[in-house]
């Protein structure tokens, strides 16, 4: 499969039937025909996923980095919501 015309010419696609594991590749094209997907839009909205919960785990590390330094800081919660607002 390969895609021609885009900006950046001609190049290869990637198709479910490339997978190395045939049974994986099949239970995936059944996926799609269960959902009522096309196989291009199952795996659209399995990467928008994977990027959703890839924000949710950098928000959470990101929450519980400013929850040390807090504590590191000796910083109240009213201390911290004092110190953004006063930023804005």
């Amino acid at each position: 499969m390969s895609y021609k015309g885009g900006p950046y010419g001609n190049t290869s696609a990637c198709s479910y039937e490339s997978l190395s594991f045939p049974d994986t590749a099949k239970e995936y094209k059944e996926i799609a025909k269960t959902e009522g997907k096309t196989v291009s839009g199952l795996f659209r909205e399995m990467f928008f996923f994977y990027k959703q919960e890839k924000l949710k785990k950098e928000f959470f590390a990101f929450q519980d980095y400013g929850v040390e330094k807090a504590k590191e800081l000796n910083i109240s919660e009213e201390e911290i919501e004092r110190l953004i607002f006063a930023g804005r």
